[in-house]
This record gives C-alpha cells, sequence and structure tokens, in this order.
C-alpha cells in the first residue's frame, strides 16, 4: 500500500471512530443522566444517514485497499501483515457500523421522529437500542472501537515505516510524516476512549508534539507489529551514515556508568595459574576425571547445557571467570564450534556491594545487548524496532522522547537476538557470580534457561554451591574450583615468598623447613585461595621483619581455617589505629550507600578524593587542591598507604580508583561481626554525614563555573549529607558555613522548582501533590529564600533554625512549614527520577529530623499571632501529611515527634478559630457601642432642641 492510500484509510476510520464515540458517549451520558439533558441537537434520521455514510465510505476503502494490494504485491511477507493488520481494522469498524445501523433504523421505527428535541430523540434512540441490544452490546461496541482504534494505530504507523524504512517509498517520510502524526494526534485527542497515556520519557517535554506523543506510545504497545519488522539496508552514502548514526545512538543509551566496573575491580589471576582451565582434566585415583572439560564443552556443537563452575566462598571463582574471559584460547575453541559463523561475547559480573545495576536483572540484560549489539551493529533495527521506528519517523530529536529503558522491552531484545544464533552468528555468554544477584533467582534462571534451548549458543556461569544452583545445574558440565588449585596456591606461595628477601635467605640456609611452611599453607587454605592470599600476605609481614620459619610455622598453624578467624587476626592488627580504621570504614560505607555514591562510576578517582578530603576533616580550605597538579596521583598514593596500615588491607583501592572491600566475604564479616564495634570506636564526636557535606561542598564551590548533570546531582546530595548530619553544638558552626558556600553557588546552576519534580502543564496529579505544585509555582527566585527553602525540603533542622534566629519575612514561616512537611514526598520523587531510593535504614533518622523541624515551625507560628496561616484546603492537606508520616513511622523513632506535630496543629487550629472569633465579637461589640454612642448624642441633640423650642 502505497503511503497516500494508507493515509486515506486512516482518514477513513478516524472519520468513523470520531463518530461512533461521540454518540455512544452522548448516549450513554443521556440514558443515565437523570434530567436527559444535552447541546447537541442531532436527530435520529440524520444518525442513520451518517451512519450508513460512514459505513459505505469504509467498505469502499477496503475495496480499494484488495485492489491496491494486488497491484502493488509485494514477496515481502511481512509487509503483507501491516496491510493486513490495517485491512482487519477497517473490517471491524464496518461490522460495528452494521450493527449499529441495523439497531437505529429498528429505533427510527419505534420512536417519534416528528419531535425536532435533540435531547428527547436521542434520549428515545438509547433507550431502544439498549432495549434492543442490550447495554453490554453497547459496551462491546466502545471496546470494539477501542481495539480498531489502537490496531489501527500501530498498523498504520508500523506499514509506513516499514514502507520507508525498507526500499519501499524513500520520498514518504518527508512528504507524509506531517498527515499521519496529524490523523494520529487526532485520534489521540478526539477520541472519549482514549486509555490513560503511559510516562514515556524520564524528563518530559512541555514542547512535546501530541501526535508524536500518540505515535510513541503506540510503538511501545505490546501488540506492535514492527517488533518482526526486517533489516535496513541503505542505498546511499548518507542513509548508511544516517544508519550508523541511528545504531550508535541506541546502543550508547544501554550503557550505565557502573557497567564495567565490577570486572576492573576483580584481579588479575596470578601468572601461571587457571591455565589447567583449558587443558584436559586430570584425573584421580579412580581415573575419573576432576572436572568436565571446558575446551571440549566449548567446542561440541551438539550440547545444549551451561557450564557451571562453582566453589566455596573466596575460592577464586571470579579470577577464573576473568581469567577465561581475557584469555585468547576461549576464542580459539568456540571457532572450532561456530565454523564459519562469526562468534559475539557478553560478559558480566553481579556485584552485591555494587549499586542497582550491577546486581539486577535489567542491569545484566543492559550490559549484554551493549556488547552484544556494539560487535554486530546491523542487528540495532530488528531487534531493537521500536527505538529504531522512533528515530526512522522522528530524528534525532526524539531521543530524549523514548521510554527509558526497562526490563519487558529489554527481555524482548535479548530473545529477538536469540532467534538469530544459530544462522547468522553464534552467541557466547559468560556470567560471574549469580549468587550476587539481588533479586528472584528462580526469575534470572529461567531467563537464562529459555535462552539456553536456541541453537548456537553457549552460556557459562559461576556461583556459590547453593542448593537453587546445585538443582539447576547439578547434572550439566561443571567444576568445583577449591578442588583444582592446588598447584596454583603453590605457584603463587612461592612466587609471594621469592620476592621476599627475608625468606630467600632463610630458604637457603634450610630449603626442607621453607617447604613445609609452603605444603602447611596449602593443606590448610583446604582449597580457598583468598585464605592463601590473606595468610602469605602476613608472614610476608614478618619475613621482612627476620622471624625464623619454625615461628611462621607455628603461626600458620594457629590460623583459624575459616575466612572469618583470619578477617578475626587481621583486624585485630588494626587495634594501634582503630579509631582511624573505624572511620575510614563509616565513610566508605556512608558515601557508596548514598542515594548519589554511584556518582563515582563516571569519574575517575572521584569516589576515592571524597573519601580522603572528607577523612581530612573535609574544611572548607581544602577545595583549592581539587585539581591541582599532582593531586590525583599523590591521593592515590596517600590512600593505598593509609588503607593498607589503617585497615590491614580489608579496604583497598581498584584500578579504577575506587575504594573498595577485598572480597564480598571481607564486607559481609565487617557489616555482620564488627559494625557495631566499628561505631564505638570511632571517636565520641565522629560521624561522616558532616566531614562529607563539607566535602561535597568544596567541590561545588570549584566546579561551579562547570554547570552539569554531576554537579547538580553532587548539590542534592550535600543537602542530604547536611540533613542527616547530628545537631549538635560542635557540628553547626561547620554546617552552616558548608551551606552558606554551597548557598551562594550552587544556586547559580538555575536549580529550579522543576528540577525538583514539578510536573509540566498536562500532568495528572491530583489532592495534595496538584496542592503543593501550584504552591511551587509562585514560588520567590530570591537566593536567600529560595535556599531556605530547600533547607527546609531537606530537612535540615540546624540551617532553618539559625534563619529562624535571625529572624524571616512575614508569611515565610507558613511556608517552610510546607516545604518541611511535603519534603519527602518530593525527595522520594527527586529520588525515584535522579538516583538510587535512600537506604531504608536512613529513613527513620532523616524523618525524624523532619519531625522536630515540623514542630519547631509549628511553635514558631504559634507565638507570632501576626504570622498569617494556611486557607482551609491547605491546612486539611498538611494535615493528612502529616497524619500519614506518623502511620508511616509509627514504629520508628519519631513517632512521639510527629504526634507533638499534630497536637501543635490542632492547638493552631483552634486558637485561630477562637482568635477570629474573639475578633468578630469585639468588632460586634465596637459597631454596637459606636451605634449606641451615637443614639445617645442624638437623643440629648433633641432634648436640647426641645429646651430651645
Amino acid at each position: 500500500m502505497e503511503p497516500l492510500s494508507a493515509l486515506s484509510v486512516a482518514a477513513a476510520v478516524v472519520q468513523f471512530i470520531d463518530w461512533g464515540t461521540q454518540v455512544l458517549s452522548q448516549s450513554r451520558e443521556i440514558y443515565k443522566s437523570a434530567e436527559g439533558k444535552t447541546m447537541d441537537e442531532i436527530e435520529i434520521s440524520q444518525i442513520a444517514i451518517d451512519l450508513k455514510a460512514l459505513s459505505s465510505s469504509i467498505l469502499e476503502t477496503i475495496s480499494n485497499m484488495k485492489r491496491a494490494r494486488s497491484r502493488y504485491s509485494t514477496t515481502n511477507s511481512e509487509m503483507d501483515t501491516y496491510e493486513a493488520a490495517i485491512l482487519k481494522a477497517c473490517q471491524e469498524c464496518q461490522e460495528i457500523a452494521s450493527e449499529m445501523l441495523e439497531a437505529i433504523q429498528q429505533t427510527t421505527v419505534q420512536t417519534d421522529t416528528t419531535d425536532r428535541d435533540a435531547t428527547r430523540v436521542l434520549k428515545c434512540v438509547v433507550k431502544a437500542i439498549i432495549k434492543i441490544r442490550g447495554e453490554d452490546k453497547v459496551q462491546d461496541w466502545r471496546r470494539k472501537m477501542t481495539s480498531a482504534k489502537e490496531k489501527l494505530m500501530t498498523a498504520l504507523m508500523t506499514s509506513l515505516w516499514a514502507k520507508t524504512s525498507f526500499g519501499g517509498y524513500p520520498q514518504a517520510p518527508a512528504a507524509h510524516q506531517t498527515d499521519l502524526v496529524t490523523i494520529l494526534e487526532r485520534i489521540e485527542k478526539r477520541s472519549s476512549i482514549e486509555q490513560p497515556r503511559q510516562h514515556i520519557s524520564e524528563a518530559p517535554n512541555e514542547d512535546f508534539d501530541p501526535g508524536q506523543q500518540a505515535v510513541i506510545n503506540a510503538i511501545w504497545s505490546p501488540n506492535w507489529l514492527g517488533k518482526a519488522s526486517p533489516g535496513c539496508p541503505a542505498d546511499t552514502d548518507k542513509e548508511t551514515g544516517t544508519v550508523q548514526k541511528y545504531c550508535s545512538y541506541i546502543i550508547d543509551s544501554l550503557r550505565f556508568s557502573s557497567m564495567h566496573r565490577r570486572g576492573e575491580s576483580i584481579p588479575q589471576a596470578y601468572k601461571d595459574t587457571f591455565s589447567w582451565v583449558f587443558e584436559a582434566p586430570r584425573r584421580d585415583d579412580q581415573d575419573g576425571e576432576l572436572w568436565s572439560s571446558f575446551p571440549e564443552w566449548l567446542e561440541d556443537p551438539s550440547t545444549n547445557q551451561i557450564y557451571w563452575i562453582t566453589g566455596k566462598p573466596g575460592a577464586g571463582k571470579s579470577t577464573l571467570m576473568k581469567y577465561i574471559m581475557d584469555n585468547p584460547a576461549l576464542q580459539g575453541h568456540l571457532r572450532r564450534w561456530s565454523l564459519k559463523k562469526p562468534i559475539l561475547f557478553g560478559t558480566f559480573h553481579f556485584w552485591i556491594a555494587g549499586d542497582t545495576m550491577q546486581k539486577s536483572r535489567e542491569g545484566l540484560l543492559r550490559s549484554l545487548i551493549h556488547q552484544i549489539l556494539s560487535q554486530h551493529t546491523t542487528l540495532v533495527p530488528t531487534v531493537c524496532p521500536r527505538r529504531w521506528a522512533t528515530l526512522q519517523l522522528f530524528g534525532i530529536s526524539a531521543l530524549s522522547k523514548m521510554p527509558k529503558w526497562e526490563l519487558p522491552e529489554l527481555v524482548e531484545i535479548l530473545k529477538a537476538i536469540g532467534t538469530r544464533t544459530g544462522d547468522l552468528f553464534n552467541l557466547a555468554l559468560l556470567i560471574d557470580g549469580l549468587d550476587e544477584f539481588d533479586g528472584d533467582h528462580d526469575s534470572l534462571l529461567e531467563l537464562l534457561q529459555g535462552l539456553n534451548v536456541r541453537p548456537g549458543i553457549k552460556i557459562c556461569v559461576s556461583s556459590r554451591p547453593w542448593n537453587i544452583f546445585q538443582d539447576q545445574f547439578g547434572e550439566s558440565p561443571s567444576l568445583r574450583v577449591e578442588k583444582l588449585t592446588e598447584r596454583d596456591m603453590k605457584t603463587f606461595v612461592d612466587g609471594e615468598f621469592e620476592r621476599t628477601k627475608g625468606y630467600v635467605e632463610l630458604r637457603q640456609s634450610n630449603r626442607e623447613e621453607a617447604e613445609r611452611l609452603t605444603q602447611e599453607i596449602i593443606s590448610k587454605a583446604q582449597g580457598v585461595f583468598l585464605w592463601v592470599t590473606l595468610v602469605v600476605r602476613q608472614l610476608c609481614i614478618d619475613l621482612t621483619e627476620g622471624s625464623k620459619l619454625s615461628d611462621l610455622r607455628a603461626t600458620t598453624q594457629k590460623l583459624p581455617t575459616e575466612l572469618s578467624g583470619v578477617y578475626e587476626v587481621i583486624w585485630n592488627q588494626t587495634s594501634r589505629y582503630r579509631q582511624h580504621a573505624s572511620q575510614l570504614f563509616q565513610l566508605h560505607k556512608t558515601w557508596s550507600e548514598s542515594p548519589i555514591g554511584d556518582i563515582s562510576n563516571h569519574v575517575e578517582d572521584f569516589q576515592l578524593h571524597v573519601i580522603y578530603l572528607a577523612d581530612e576533616g573535609g574544611e572548607n580550605n581544602i577545595g583549592h587542591k581539587i585539581g591541582t597538579p599532582g593531586f590525583c596521583s599523590n591521593v592515590r598514593n596517600i590512600m593505598r598507604r593509609r588503607l593498607a596500615s589503617r585497615t590491614r588491607g580489608l579496604l583497598e583501592i581498584t584500578a579504577r580508583g575506587n575504594v573498595e572491600y577485598l572480597h564480598r566475604t571481607a564486607r559481609d564479616w565487617i557489616l555482620e561481626s564488627k559494625w557495631a564495634e566499628i561505631l564505638s570506636t570511632s571517636g565520641p564526636t565522629f560521624e561522616p554525614w558532616l566531614p562529607l557535606t563539607k566535602t561535597l561542598s568544596a567541590y561545588v564551590v570549584v566546579l561551579r563555573r562547570q554547570p552539569s548533570q554531576m554537579l547538580q546531582n553532587m548539590v542534592w546530595h550535600c543537602l542530604y549529607c547536611a540533613a542527616m548530619a547530628r545537631d549538635c553544638d560542635e557540628n553547626i558552626r561547620s554546617l552552616l558555613n558548608a551551606l552558606k558556600n554551597l548557598g551562594t553557588d550552587a544556586l547559580d546552576l538555575n536549580l529550579n522548582y522543576k528540577s525538583l519534580g514539578y510536573e509540566p502543564p498536562g500532568h495528572e496529579s491530583r489532592g495534595r501533590e496538584t496542592w503543593f505544585l501550584n504552591f511551587l509555582k509562585n514560588e520567590s527566585t530570591n537566593k536567600r529564600i529560595k535556599h531556605l527553602h530547600l533547607a527546609a525540603l531537606f530537612a535540615i533542622l540546624p540551617s532553618v533554625r539559625n534563619e529562624l534566629t535571625n529572624g524571616v519575612e512575614p508569611g515565610q514561616k507558613v511556608k517552610l512549614l510546607i516545604f518541611t512537611v511535603f519534603g519527602e514526598r518530593r525527595c522520594d520523587s527527586l529520588a525515584t527520577f535522579r538516583y538510587r531510593s535512600i537506604r531504608s535504614e536512613n529513613r527513620p533518622k532523616w524523618a525524624t529530623s523532619r519531625a522536630k523541624l515540623t514542630c519547631l515551625l509549628l511553635e514558631s507560628i504559634k507565638s507570632d499571632i501576626s504570622e498569617p496561616w494556611l486557607c482551609p484546603e491547605g491546612s486539611t492537606h498538611v494535615r493528612r501529611e502529616l497524619a500519614e508520616l506518623n502511620e508511616r513511622y509509627s514504629t520508628e523513632q519519631g513517632v512521639s515527634v510527629w504526634e507533638q506535630a499534630l497536637a501543635l496543629l490542632d492547638t493552631i487550629e483552634t486558637g485561630r478559630q477562637q482568635r477570629r472569633v474573639l475578633d468578630i465579637n469585639m468588632i460586634t461589640l465596637s459597631t454596637k457601642s459606636r451605634v449606641m454612642n451615637f443614639f445617645q448624642k442624638t437623643k440629648k441633640g433633641f432634648r436640647k432642641l426641645d429646651g430651645f423650642v
């Protein structure tokens, strides 16, 4: 079908949908209305005539479509599918038209057509139709028209896109895109059966064309036909460049900042270790293979089983997986399996201590799809048809209008890739740390197994030997790491000892004793490579200090075999610097788990710099150090030495410059067994929030000339840290100074209220949300006032209290109250929109600060009779919000404070009501007194007049 024919089809069907939904909607309104009033004057005879004409128009359109299809036949069956969908939409509308026409014609006989009153005519029509067909049938017509509308929008848009994209009519988009958008906008605007629109962009644009939005909504509908679209060849160099550009845009949008962070933090395999994985398996005493041959599994074209690498915590699973991923032998073996077909690779490391994307299915899929499409960009139009269609129709400007990546679309894309494996290419996926996935493991395994049934796919995974993985992979090819690394451990121990001069000297004098020490270390490790690493590190320190080999053997024999025991030994060695070590652990945890801690993924060494500057005290005068020559390298060296001496290597610096735990087991042991001790030994006045606030404030001052999303997020995080800082006399001055610097510089970033979650016109929000958003629209642009409102929004109690002490303008106290009460609702929106949500354990503390600030403001308003008060609607919304907050934290620390706030609100309301009554009484008395005085004076005047007469 030519584009012009498609548009004429749309016009015919749209005309019917417009008319039919209008009549049915008005009919239902009249039928259900007690008064039956309407302003439209539609005669019953004219209804029948209009419907008959529309039905004939659709029939003629169907005939034209069939003739056009025979005239412009195509060998592409998918093109026929699109046209068949349009034809089906037309046929459904024609069937509805025929049924409605029959019912209305019967109605004509039963009603008085001489009555010229449109209300009575339509009322009679509807009553008769419902009597003849039933109300269920009327509802069925409405449902069918809804379906026809959706099918028309998706099929029409898909057909035009497919024709113009795949060589059918290359000139069509420029000529007919406006007509297409206009028609789809007409359906979207005028149909009374319109479904609620989905939120299609992360940052809504007020200038976004409703017609474009209708098209994008249609593209993202579940039944969109473009899911099966073919590839997109380009005929000219210009078209080739556009195709490549669009592919790059889509691929780049899949990237997330922490995509490679975990892989980079895993240490490289020690020299000459793990090479056995690409060799023939060794055999045990019964001549059985110790593990399933990995090369045979890689080369076997008949197997469809997943290869499972498992082992104890710390055995070296992730290091082995990284060794496999980086080893050239992997590609060599896979080429023998793939033969002449190209091989695409996808790797991923789950990380439970990382951000959301590092431990979720969404992060896994985005990473895998990004890697696969980067290697085979021509797949983009076929596996990402929704985004491809949007770019084809609206160009690069549509990038910001597309929905954010969500799990259903990602699963759809990966399955689409899977349908092409074995034919166009083969696919190898290596996924490390399934046990570190933070979600439903059954759903993850179901996804992997569903993908693995396709030909041309090989999947290798690693995990701890949990029951769920044992049940799933127990019969699959596998290897258990701790049973296979004895030789690797010996290589590691000998290599590390040989680098220590003290050991070399002792071995030359007593080789047998040195060998026994090595064997005892390997034997006691029980296959846990991490145990060997930790013990050898400690023994090398002793060797450097001149310890005897016999003493080292005795030390080794005393060491516990469990990793937790080794960590206890290491922790005891920090006693000299225990206070400083505790502070470093707290700074690391606070930053890593903060709502914007993953900002460090965007900038190399940023997290390291923040922790260093906060550890230095976070004073505002440290800002001059940032960005100076040698600053980055000096900080790395300083912090590497500091972490090694204070935490004994439990915290270390990764290659990317992030501070991380030595291993997941170290993190678990610290948080589960030692955190209470860490909090108690960090010093009576220390807390991590204040130095982080001062550090971020200093960063904002230095970077204020470079406004960016990162800098704006840094401002939000600085305000959040300030809200969480302890409210005590020792902190107040430093906190206020930090916020003062933030207030004079951050507001140059155009931090308007829209960035706080203000929705543009057209967003359907009701009740308290609408009231609060309307309140935001008229806010002051004064920097000082704006800064004060932000402090209230984030519940920074010391800042607001200080301003109240210094005095605020009349009316500001009530505004501060509104910002404080609605602050959590707004900050929740901000957190969801811009960064990870606040951790649940921090919410009660933040809520308590908000409750105290609310009470402070209510007390101040209560004692200030000149302060204006809320209107009745505002008072109601504030009360309901306080009641919700009280209920939400009813079992938390802030419960009594929230109840106190509600009681203060009641007191103010009662006092204001009594004052109003008193004022009215005073006015009444004053008026009565003046009237009496008037009469008395008048009476005296008359008396004088009588005496005179």
